[in-house]
């Protein structure tokens, strides 16, 4: 029999401990006496439960819900084609909304499963990326079909900014946040970012946080359109430019109240009218009087240094961990201490990217975009998905994954070329930039449920 793995075990025996906590707190039930055998299957059902789970209310709502919550709810290539075979479960049964959702308390989804993917062969690797941003492209036309809602309490990274960016509906707690990392693992911003930092985000912002991967607070998603709804958040207490968020326990009762509202919903359009008429309630849409402030303070300050209209270059892009200095050093003459730090720590991040990453992910960020909406995040994933086959079977993703969450984590990431002056010279970089520019759109095959399930096979084969 294989053994859990020990940080589902932890997880697991995490929960019990609240469970037995909160029972005797309560006082109205004495807590059972867990006996060995008991505890060792209680940890054994937590540790091997499904990693995606799917449950088909009575109103028709389709609810697909990430439960690897030890993980962060990392998206794994099981989790990947089960989701699409969600898209096509819903296309065809006539479900009345598809409701992403997530198990836990820290994370919607903090990004695919990295350390599966640097472990696959190269061309199972490349198979890996082309499913997971063809389920985002799935998920993104299925709008067209029935309203598509995602509901995140937590870390909303990477590939999980993905799956939530392709709903229609986007509600997000106030402690959550979203941000893509992915330049210091070695590859460009993707499924789907190119397009919805540059159509959600104004100015500068948006080239900020794919170069970086600064994070977005829930109100900077709001105020910057990545997200429609901020659950939990009170309206009539939050002054203009305050960045204060209620409690987790607020939040997560706000979370629970707005879950309830959704799936009890019978057709599409209740779902539409409960969505549209929950102003006022726990998912309350930010008033436009306030949208610019709640942006935060680091919305503000990558607006000023990340201005997309110099920002076109290698050269630029060279250039601009000086800017960061010179930004820092005159902050502090003015004693706006925090724009300082900013400056300092947006700096320190270009560090720890690779240049070569950078350096493509701004030429995908610099791709002209057909306006048409699907048509437009079409074209993006075809970008990202010739950039990051290539850069994700180089030797600098597992450097990446290798200090981001193994071995050693936490150290400087050894790079190829010690510049973007350095990468833009070699000619394997050059090549790259060329396939990204030539890249088609990537192509939605609207499979049926047993096509799915018989491709998915296949894949697992490679």
């Amino acid at each position: 029999e294989q053994r859990p793995d020990q940080s589902e075990v932890r997880a697991s025996l995490s929960t019990l401990a609240r469970q037995g906590r909160g029972l005797a707190r309560t006082g109205t039930q004495r807590p059972t006496r867990m006996t060995a055998p008991m505890l060792v299957l209680s940890l054994h059902a937590c540790a091997t439960a499904p990693p995606l789970l799917t449950r088909r209310h009575p109103g028709g709502v389709l609810e697909v819900r990430l439960n690897r919550p030890s993980k962060l709810n990392a998206l794994s290539s099981e989790m990947v084609d089960g989701l699409r075979e969600a898209v096509v479960a819903a296309r065809e049964e006539g479900a009345s909304g598809l409701l992403l959702t997530a198990s836990g308390e820290r994370a919607f989804c903090a990004g695919g499963d990295i350390r599966q993917v640097a472990a696959m062969p190269p061309q199972q690797r490349r198979d890996f990326l082309r499913r997971e941003y063809s389920l985002m492209i799935e998920l993104f036309a299925l709008r067209d079909s029935m309203p598509v809602v995602a509901l995140a309490d937590g870390l909303i990274f990477g590939a999980g900014a993905g799956l939530f960016m392709a709903a229609e509906t986007r509600i997000a707690s106030a402690p959550s946040s979203l941000a893509m990392p992915e330049c210091a693992l070695g590859i460009v911003p993707d499924v789907g970012a190119t397009d919805y930092l540059r159509s959600c985000v104004e100015g500068g912002i948006g080239q900020w946080a794919s170069l970086t991967g600064g994070r977005f607070s829930s109100d900077a998603m709001a105020a910057g359109g990545l997200c429609t709804h901020v659950c939990g958040a009170d309206e009539t207490e939050r002054q203009p430019g305050q960045r204060s968020l209620p409690s987790t326990s607020d939040a997560a009762e706000a979370v629970q109240a707005t879950y309830s509202s959704l799936v009890d919903c019978s057709s599409a359009a209740e779902l539409r009218d409960t969505i549209d008429s929950c102003g006022a309630a726990a998912t309350a849409p930010m008033a436009a009087a306030t949208r610019a402030a709640a942006g935060g303070y680091e919305a503000a300050a990558a607006s000023l240094v990340f201005a997309r209209e110099t920002l076109d270059s290698a050269s630029a892009l060279q250039r601009l961990p000086a800017r960061l200095c010179d930004a820092a050093e005159a902050a502090e003459a003015k004693g706006d201490l925090g724009l300082a730090s900013w400056a300092r720590d947006t700096r320190a991040a270009l560090s720890r990217a690779s240049p070569a990453a950078l350096l493509v992910a701004l030429e995908c960020l610099q791709l002209p975009l057909p306006e048409e909406p699907l048509a437009r995040r079409a074209a993006a994933l075809g970008a990202e998905l010739a950039a990051n086959q290539a850069l994700g079977c180089r030797d600098e993703f597992a450097e990446g994954v290798a200090c981001a969450v193994g071995e050693r984590k936490g150290q400087p990431p050894r790079w190829e070329h010690a510049s973007v002056m350095e990468a833009e010279g070699d000619p394997a970089v050059q090549r790259l930039i060329d396939a990204v520019r030539r890249a088609p759109p990537l192509d939605l095959e609207l499979e049926s449920a047993d096509e799915r399930r018989s491709a998915a096979g296949r894949s697992l084969e490679c």
